[in-house]
């Protein structure tokens, strides 16, 4: 009897160390499991579509973060009051910012999309000048409204996910289409 515990002993030692040898470590099947995650947050032309509570002490309808350092790096922060055109406005800004800074940036920056202009007087004082560039934007509807409205749509249906620095909420990863510059000439 004790010749056939010392053998089975021998032989289960030997399947386990063949096994071990056979798989990769946990650390590197966690990371491989990670990897395609961080690349798509990495990839300049996806920005986090955020809808947050409010958007602070200013009177803007969406605000475009971009961050150093710290993923997400591009992040759209939207209200249920935001509409298409704000979204698709906010997202024109974060690529020009993009065109014009590069993909990556040094230092946070923050735009705030649709908010009044500092030393703008208020619109009780502009009589009929405000309901003039509505009319306007109603009349020339983009493309990128579209898009924007069912991004708004999908956002409100978003699962929450929380942003350290910027806040916690329903979010979604949008994709940005940068169409190329013109050509000069």
């Amino acid at each position: 009897m004790r010749h056939f515990t010392t053998q089975f002993n021998a032989r289960l030692a030997l399947f386990t160390a063949l096994l071990a040898m056979a798989t990769p470590p946990m650390a590197l099947s966690q990371s491989a499991a990670r990897t395609p995650r961080i690349r798509s947050w990495a990839d300049p032309s996806i920005a986090t579509l955020m809808l947050v509570d409010d958007l602070g002490g200013s009177d803007a309808r969406a605000v475009v973060i971009r961050r150093p350092g710290e993923m997400p790096n591009n992040i759209i922060l939207v209200t249920r009051a935001t509409t298409a055109a704000e979204l698709a406005d906010a997202v024109t800004a974060l690529i020009t910012s993009r065109r014009n800074r590069g993909d990556q940036v040094d230092r946070e920056m923050r735009a705030l999309i649709g908010a009044t202009p500092v030393g703008t007087p208020p619109a009780s004082v502009k009589r009929g000048v405000a309901n003039a560039g509505a009319t306007k934007r109603a009349a020339t509807r983009s493309p990128s409204e579209g898009l924007a409205a069912n991004d708004l749509k999908r956002l409100r249906a978003a699962p929450d996910f929380a942003i350290a620095g910027i806040g916690h909420g329903p979010a979604l990863v949008i994709r940005m289409k940068d169409k190329a510059r013109p050509a000069k000439g």
